[in-house]
């Protein structure tokens, strides 16, 4: 068995929808999502050894998306990632006649700004276990679009490990390249008919709006999941290695079967 945590906004939506399948493959691995949209978990704070939301209205929103556990409780998870925070660029940006110095300052300062080193100290306040970090996604490329990103991922991923998640022991996961269009993009069709993150205050809509480019959908969530496992694992004691689910004895025999005719 292994317990994660995540602790994001709404992009943890796709994180959310791509693990019912990767549960079904994994049985005994166990998500928590702690998830408001935006920056609503800058309400998180550590009282009395525990992670706990500072008013009624995000604990509401964090129950919503856990299935009812309302604070984050250090001797109920073996691991956590903090998800989606960061990495989002500005309408005006751009790389040509910026300095790359300049560029990574200017990003270093929007990291900063964000909730990622707020949770990251808050965890280690609380606990030993390890940490993960995951910026938000690129966003889906724009026919024709021009090139809006002070850097490419990678060095983005490299400049976040060394500044924010190293003080923190914590481990920076790029976003999967299967994911990727140029370094610069994810590739539409991780974005198409992305689900919203379930909100406890607001009626719901079944979709993002179809000129959404920066949320993803569940495959994209399925792949990335599949991506950190094995990152996951390898942080994990030999005893908390996940067992793969065997297929149901109808779908062996239906392999079998398939298998013959094949050969037959």
């Amino acid at each position: 068995m292994i317990r994660l945590c995540i602790i994001g906004n709404s992009h943890v939506a796709a994180l959310k929808h791509g693990a019912e399948r990767l549960r079904r493959r994994h049985p005994d691995l166990q998500l928590g999502f702690f998830a408001a949209r935006s920056n609503k978990t800058g309400g998180l704070a550590v009282v009395d050894g525990v992670y706990r939301p500072t008013s009624d209205a995000l604990a509401d929103q964090l129950a919503l998306t856990s299935g009812g556990v309302r604070v984050i409780d250090p001797t109920q998870w073996d691991a956590y990632l903090v998800y989606g925070f960061g990495g989002r660029p500005q309408p005006g940006d751009f790389a040509q006649g910026l300095s790359r110095n300049f560029r990574r300052e200017l990003y270093a300062q929007r990291i900063a700004r964000s909730l990622l080193p707020q949770h990251l100290a808050a965890l280690r306040e609380i606990t030993q276990a390890p940490v993960f970090a995951a910026l938000a996604p690129l966003l889906a490329q724009i026919p024709k679009a021009r090139r809006n990103r002070l850097l490419h991922h990678d060095e983005e991923a490299a400049l976040v490990q060394s500044r924010f998640c190293d003080p923190h022991r914590a481990k920076l996961i790029a976003q999967p390249e299967a994911t990727r269009l140029k370094d610069l993009y994810t590739i539409p069709k991780f974005n198409a008919r992305s689900v919203p993150l379930e909100n406890a205050h607001a009626d719901q809509r079944s979709r993002h709006q179809e000129h959404d480019v920066q949320h993803m959908n569940a495959r994209y969530g399925l792949v990335w999941l599949e991506h950190f496992l094995p990152v996951l694992q390898a942080n994990l004691p030999p005893t908390q290695q996940l067992q793969r689910a065997e297929p149901a004895p109808r779908l062996l025999l239906r392999r079998a079967l398939g298998l013959r005719e094949q050969t037959g």
